[in-house]
């Protein structure tokens, strides 16, 4: 007897179902598409727990014919093509006729709709793919969707739904991602009786990115518009610091389709290099206009993947015009050494962006000013300025004058030297090291220093060097310290994604072990943080920045508290670390290069050496004597 079964037309349309329908928000996708697809301009998408239990889709567009109602639901009919050659050329969100068939498999469905001519409407009802009933009914114009008990005749799937605040967030950022792809489209988004944001729908994206993401990220927004090669890009980019700790804010659409393209990722953080750190990434929300021709959107069950027929001219087109905006708001501060009368420093006029004017009182700017050159008296040359002494009289690493006498290579400083590590964090030096003999030839060009050893030469780069030491020292302070929290006089505000605020609540324990102290607050579609205490090493920007990378990365699951916490303190102490070390091609007493060198040399207690920078550049090269005497012939002589 045959192995194989052909299985039965309700079993593949489950199985269909699951290809395009797999969580709540994806059901909410399809809906609000198909909404847009009829010509809506006004969408209302409304759900209780997560979307789970009910979820209801209007819209005032074209509606449907009562006749149409029973075939809507069958796999592969839509409206949208009729023949293989229409792929080619596809200009609307939805095409394959899978959705709702896929939909009404896997839950009890309802569909009112009404096309503005007719004088009533019809409502379909249908469970769990079964034969549909259709009656007529009193409607408004347009088209109701109501899903309820998603996968109900599933049950394998619907295990593996998350809470439902977790689906409820999903929903949310799809909401939101539909929203800011037509901001024509007047949307509005309610969650267990909530109103969660409303968008105006009169055009203006920077209006719809207020209403999604708050006033500080439409203000702080740029505008991109460029166009060329048949290529169109539009939408806004984030100002440089205003960067994020993921890629979950680059927002990407194609033909005003949510998608999510590599090509467009890489072209937008390509544009933005060396202007945000190097673990941080830009805020975006651009729609790329091209020919349907130049598209491939039939490559992914749910349409959220596409493929160009030339890769290369559409990332030129995203990243030109990303650098573009970039260059055209390149404003930058300028320095006053003057002090006003006032007790006011006068705001400059408001920016062409429309950026709020910069103010800041008398006593703020004397003490900026007090960080570059005195306040009062002359003003010294720029070769008279020195690092003050570090805290208690231990000297700090400073550039030698012209009248410094060098130390005797051989002596040996038997009080280790201090250095002290900008914004307030302290290295001393753990005791006394004892590195093997070794004499400094001499250094070149101010950078590298050149050590003779017993059995080769060592080329050290300074900089790198002293850099990994410090880091290294820092490290070892930070993993001794106490995690201490420090009650702040005026709380820090933090501005969160709704399902970021969830990821909070569910480590709250173990964000509060680090020093953090906090409430949190839904407001529509975000979560409003308010921060008491923050970690005693930090001050209250980078306690901010800590908190949003913790809450953005446990929210995506790619880190826990612990891992994303080192992560962000490493990165803090690579930047201490590289403010406090000595500077390639300046000159420093030898004493500080010997302090250099020494540690350097010694051996890790696992018997390994420093070898490279906390950035991942070697911090030496050497050469044998042997190949040294191996190129002058002298071996066995």
């Amino acid at each position: 007897m045959g192995k194989i079964n052909i299985l039965g037309f309700d079993v593949a349309n489950l199985i269909a179902a699951g290809e395009v329908v797999d969580r709540p928000s994806s059901v909410v996708k399809e809906l609000i598409e198909n909404s847009i697809d009829s010509g809506a301009d006004s969408v209302t998408v409304e759900i209780q727990n997560g979307g789970v239990t009910f979820i209801r889709v209007s819209d005032n567009g074209c509606g449907m014919d009562p006749d149409d109602l029973p075939v809507a639901i069958l796999r592969h009919a839509t409206s949208k093509i009729k023949t293989a050659k229409d792929l080619s050329a596809i200009g609307t969100l939805g095409f394959r006729g899978e959705a709702l068939a896929a939909i009404a498999s896997v839950s009890k469905i309802r569909i009112f709709s009404k096309p503005a001519q007719n004088p009533m409407g019809a409502m379909l009802e249908c469970e769990g793919g079964g034969t549909p009933a259709v009656t007529e009914v009193g409607c408004a114009d347009g088209t109701t969707v109501v899903v309820e008990d998603l996968f109900y005749n599933v049950p394998a799937r619907r295990k593996f739904l998350k809470r439902d605040a977790t689906e409820a967030a999903a929903v949310s950022a799809v909401v939101e991602r539909i929203a800011l792809s037509r901001p024509d489209v007047a949307m509005k988004y309610i969650s267990d009786g909530v109103m969660k944001f409303v968008t105006s729908g009169k055009g203006e994206l920077r209006n719809a990115i207020y209403s999604v993401f708050g006033r500080e990220t439409a203000n702080r927004s740029l505008k991109v518009r460029r166009e060329s090669d048949g290529v169109k890009v539009t939408g806004y980019i984030s100002e440089p610091d205003l960067f994020r700790p993921n890629r979950n804010y680059e927002i990407t659409f194609v033909n005003g389709r949510l998608v999510k393209s590599r090509t467009m990722m890489a072209a937008v953080e390509q544009a933005y290099k060396a202007k945000i750190p190097p673990d941080r990434f830009p805020f975006c929300v651009l729609n790329l206009e091209v020919s349907p021709a130049a598209t491939d959107v039939n490559v992914h069950p749910a349409k959220l993947e596409v493929k160009f027929t030339n890769e290369k001219i559409i990332f030129d087109a995203v990243y030109y015009a990303v650098k573009s905006a970039l260059e055209a708001e390149a404003i930058r501060p300028e320095l006053d050494a003057g002090l006003p009368e006032a007790e006011e420093i006068p705001a400059p006029p408001a920016t062409p962006g429309g950026r709020k004017p910069f103010r800041i009182d008398a006593d703020e700017a004397r003490r900026l000013l007090g960080a570059f050159v005195p306040a009062d008296g002359p003003r010294p040359k720029p070769e008279q300025i020195r690092i003050k002494e570090a805290v208690g009289g231990a000297p700090v690493f400073k550039e030698a004058k012209e009248d410094d006498k060098p130390l005797p290579v051989t002596e040996r400083d038997p009080n280790p030297i201090a250095t002290e590590v900008p914004d307030t964090v302290k290295v001393t030096d753990p005791g006394p090291v004892d590195p093997p003999e070794y004499v400094i030839i001499g250094e070149a060009y101010n950078c590298y220093v050149i050590l003779e050893l017993k059995d080769r030469l060592l080329f050290v780069d300074k900089h790198t060097a002293h850099e990994r030491i410090l880091f290294e020292e820092l490290c070892r302070n930070a993993r001794r310290a106490e995690k201490n929290g420090q009650i702040m006089l005026e709380p820090v505000k933090a501005d969160l994604a709704a399902y970021e605020g969830e990821a909070l609540r569910d480590f709250a324990d173990d964000v509060r072990a680090l020093g953090f102290d906090f409430t949190l607050e839904d407001s529509g579609s975000r979560t409003n943080a308010t921060i008491t205490q923050i970690p005693e090493q930090l001050d209250a920007t980078e306690a901010k920045e800590l908190f949003a990378t913790l809450a953005s990365r446990l929210a995506d699951t790619t880190a826990s508290v612990e891992s994303a916490s080192a992560e962000f303190f490493e990165a803090r102490l690579f930047q201490s670390a590289c403010k406090a070390a000595v500077k390639g091609g300046r000159k420093y007493g030898i004493e500080h290069i010997k302090w250099i060198c020494d540690r350097l040399l010694v051996k890790n207690p696992d018997g390994t050496v420093i070898r490279t920078c906390p950035h991942g550049r070697p911090v030496a090269f050497e050469i044998k004597k042997s190949s040294i005497d191996r190129q002058f012939g002298r071996l066995g002589n």
